[in-house]
């Protein structure tokens, strides 16, 4: 059986709470992971939105690497317009080849070379 974590990685004021069908790992844990002490995540996400996304990034590559190699990840899927398409898809590119990868995004129909590249990303 394989299980389901949602992360939240968004950047704006309201973090999602529960979609009940799986755990979702909260950007506050997921920050509180990345970042370590009570004292550097007392402000973690700038209020610049581009400094914010670099940040969540971080935070997500940090944490599914750390998944990765505790043999925890059978795969990804990323959900996201275009600011989310580009915080999560360069995450993937840390993941190795051969691991699945997709992203549903609003932004596949357009220039998709910025967040492919040379990955094997399903977009």
């Amino acid at each position: 059986m394989i299980q389901v974590v949602g992360v939240d990685v968004s950047v704006g004021s309201e973090e999602i709470e529960s979609v009940g069908d799986f755990e979702i790992l909260s950007r506050k844990d997921l920050l509180a992971r990345y970042l370590g002490s009570a004292e550097q995540r007392r402000n973690v996400l700038p209020d610049d939105s581009g400094q914010a996304v670099a940040v969540m990034s971080g935070a997500l590559k940090n944490f599914l690497q750390k998944v990765q190699e505790n043999g925890a990840l059978s795969g990804a899927i990323g959900l996201g317009g275009s600011g989310g398409t580009s915080l999560i898809s360069s995450t993937f590119r840390s993941l190795p080849i051969g691991l699945p990868k997709v992203m549903v995004s609003t932004v596949a129909s357009g220039q998709t070379e910025p967040y492919i590249g040379s990955l094997d990303l399903i977009l």
